[in-house]
């Protein structure tokens, strides 16, 4: 009766050790890294900034 409850006790904490490394491993760093070089590259701001300085 006493190896029951240990062999229980060693399959769960195997299982989510694998599923949780490899998923927040690959769409955590090419995702983010696209979005953010992206977003200063569209910014139409500098024109308007010009014309009331010559005033």
């Amino acid at each position: 009766m006493i190896p029951y409850p240990t062999q229980p006790e060693i399959t769960p904490p195997t299982e989510p050790l694998t599923p949780s490394t490899p998923d927040p491993y690959v769409p955590s760093t090419p995702e983010p890294y696209v979005p953010p070089v992206r977003e200063p590259e569209i910014i139409p701001n500098p024109e308007p900034l010009t014309p009331p300085v010559q005033e």
